[in-house]
């Protein structure tokens, strides 16, 4: 359904001099009526990866194609065709509306800019309102008589007027009380099924990631260290920045003893001045010569399962590994 070959992004620094690194050679691919969690710390990179896959930005290299199209071609009428089929729900519910139009309106733009339900729009965003569970009425009010939760929804049903096949969803509930936000996952597995969509889910909820994905690709520094579904990622790690992130998910038993391990130490590097080598080499416990020298490739280390580590490769090619 959809396919990222090796994206690279790259700002230029304010002084003129350097740029910064936000991703460096990211490949994903995304199957029909599948979910895929990319998980991360802030700064990562997962929002930058977002924009590229819908076209909110270019990338500097690299190319994204939907169904066998490549988005990073298409300019104009193409481009505009091709945006009715991908769409990105933001993580911030407060800004992604205009606040000066009415929910209806703001629902009724999307369809009269694509050249949707024409003389029937009305009827058309109530269903859009009903399929997120708001009724008919909210099209009247405007986004601040909204709660974060109702927002959201609305952000949703922007996204689906178009009747796209695959969804981008950048963080869409942290910025939601915790007791809301069960209800758009619930809401999001729902309209997957329903409708028959792809996901790309991005977070930096592990426990979340967990609940929605079928895989996962965790990323660090602009890169993807690990990537596999999500069973064998988040409970078999071979990443030590995937294994960290994974214990740092808190037991949701409090009878359960959770030693803290601590196994990464430091700030994440400055994506101007990336490490040599390894990006996570200057945080890990376990880095070697190895590690510090050359950048490791992704590599498949069991079925489906790729990760970039060095010495995660060199304990599968161990006889003890077998």
């Amino acid at each position: 359904m959809l396919t990222a070959t090796d994206l690279v992004k790259q700002y230029p620094v304010r002084s003129g001099e350097g740029v910064v690194h936000a991703l460096s050679g990211v490949s994903l691919t995304l199957g029909d009526g599948e979910i895929l969690g990319v998980v991360g710390e802030s700064g990562c990179g997962k929002s930058t990866l977002a924009k590229l896959l819908v076209r909110l930005e270019d990338p500097t290299s690299g190319r994204v194609e939907l169904d066998g199209v490549d988005l990073t071609a298409a300019r104009g009428a193409e481009l505009r065709r091709q945006r009715r089929r991908i769409q990105m729900i933001f993580q911030d519910p407060y800004s992604s509306l205009n606040p000066r139009l009415r929910v209806g309106q703001t629902l009724s733009e999307v369809l009269a800019v694509h050249g949707l339900a024409d003389g029937g729009r009305e009827r058309r965003v109530g269903e859009l309102l009903e399929m997120v569970g708001l009724s008919g009425g909210f099209a009247a009010r405007y986004p601040h008589e909204l709660s974060g939760g109702q927002r959201q929804r609305v952000g949703i049903a922007r996204a689906l007027a178009v009747e796209p096949k695959v969804l981008l969803l950048d963080e869409p509930v942290s910025a939601l009380d915790v007791s809301v936000r069960a209800e758009i996952m619930n809401l999001l597995v729902n309209l997957r099924r329903d409708l028959g969509l792809s996901y790309v889910f991005i977070s930096h909820d592990v426990a979340m990631v967990r609940h929605i994905s079928d895989r996962v690709a965790v990323m660090y520094l602009g890169r993807v260290v690990e990537i596999g579904g999500w069973k064998s990622v988040l409970d078999r790690p071979e990443h030590p920045y995937t294994a960290a992130l994974c214990q740092a998910v808190p037991a949701p038993d409090p009878t359960r003893s959770q030693p803290i391990e601590a196994s990464v130490t430091g700030e994440v590097p400055n994506p101007a001045a990336p490490p040599s080598g390894c990006p996570f080499h200057p945080r890990c416990s376990l880095a070697e010569d190895e590690c510090r020298r050359l950048d490791p490739a992704l590599l498949p280390l069991r079925p489906a399962h790729e990760v970039a580590c060095h010495v995660a490769a060199r304990r599968a090619t161990e006889p003890s590994a077998a």
